[in-house]
């Protein structure tokens, strides 16, 4: 009896999704369509950082969420990022680790997240929100993620590790850094 090799033909992805400026351009819309259209999950071969797989349905992502003895985000197995570990050091932070580690860790934080301290919070969320958005410049062209979206992210941040607003740049500084997800950010 001979065997048989059965073979499958990897979807090749025409889009580096990794590249900045289909964001910094805005220009996302086209190709994340025609990939959930022709190619939920396919292989890129090459990009700044090697080649990889691409998953753009929300029904496939959520199945890779929810087997991580498949798809891991372990530090140890690659990371969540498709770069290379910065200065060759791994990285075993939060969210790069899988249960029973993430969930043990994820424990930890859970009560700073509870609806009780989100109550307490709620002034402070709301008066960062009203200085935003009195800060926007009237009829004019503006970044919202920028002038909104960011800056009201990591002040939730600055108010859930008692950090100072006033530095919530610094925070994302640091945090772009050490998730090394731009090409430009794969230096010594």
């Amino acid at each position: 009896m001979a065997s048989q090799t059965l073979t499958r033909e990897r979807a090749i992805n025409p889009y580096d999704v990794s590249a900045d400026a289909l964001y910094t351009e805005d220009t996302w819309r086209e190709p994340f369509a025609f990939l959930r259209r022709e190619m939920p999950i396919s292989w890129r071969p090459e990009s700044p950082f090697g080649g990889y797989w691409s998953a753009v349905t929300h029904e496939h992502i959520q199945q890779i969420e929810l087997t991580p003895e498949v798809f891991s985000s372990s530090w140890k197995l690659g990371n969540i990022t498709i770069a290379e570990s910065i200065n060759e050091a791994d990285f075993p932070n939060f969210i790069a680790q899988d249960p029973p580690i993430h969930t043990a860790q994820r424990k930890v934080i859970a009560p700073a997240f509870s609806p009780g301290q989100m109550i307490k919070l709620e002034a402070q969320v709301r008066e960062r929100a009203r200085m935003l958005f009195d800060a926007l410049p009237l009829g004019e062209t503006f970044d919202w993620v920028e002038s909104l979206a960011i800056p009201q992210t990591l002040g939730m941040l600055c108010s859930l590790f008692d950090f100072p607003f006033e530095e919530w740049r610094d925070l994302k500084r640091w945090s772009d850094y050490a998730s090394g997800v731009s090409a430009d950010n794969l230096t010594p």
